[in-house]
């Protein structure tokens, strides 16, 4: 995955595109951050507050060795949270992502991923196609999703209301 990211940072500044210290961040300690969150998982938390907690104790931890200014460790944040985010590709929900701040570094870490022989099941690619079709073709696209269906929390409260007479 480091080759990969260095790679495509070497290539990024040779085309003159911008680039990121949270990238190359993200991508150094992605697999920590992975590690913690299955860890998370398996305690039954849920993914999105799993992820979050698993990008701050990284970042907590690293931060007793090296300084990681918040203008890198938020976007490294971003960026691994997205990777959820973008699982969730069914519906609006795609179109919505698109069109976001950290989608760029969020998909190209995503395509970083898979190439570094993480099994997403065609998630790039998916994403991929989307970028490069039409809004008519997006549309049908979103309907063909890879994500699986999400289940709706009930809020507190919520749950068996039956009207009292």
């Amino acid at each position: 995955m480091l080759e990969g990211a260095f790679q495509s940072t070497d290539d990024r500044i040779m085309n003159a595109k911008s680039v990121t210290p949270a990238f190359l961040l993200a991508a150094i300690l992605w697999p920590a951050v992975r590690r913690v969150f299955q860890q998370k998982i398996a305690e039954k938390l849920a993914p999105m507050p799993a992820m979050h907690e698993a990008g701050r104790e990284i970042i907590d931890l690293q931060l007793t060795q090296i300084a990681i200014p918040k203008r890198f460790s938020i976007p490294m944040r971003e960026i691994w949270e997205y990777q959820l985010r973008l699982e969730r590709n069914n519906g609006k929900k795609a179109a919505i992502l698109i069109t976001k701040k950290r989608f760029r570094a969020a998909y190209d870490f995503l395509l970083l991923r898979e190439a570094s022989g993480e099994k997403l099941n065609g998630l790039g690619q998916w994403w991929t196609n989307y970028q490069e079709a039409n809004p008519q073709q997006q549309t049908v696209q979103q309907k063909t999703t890879l994500s699986k269906p999400h289940k709706r929390r009930v809020k507190s409260g919520q749950r068996n209301k039956k009207a009292v007479d």
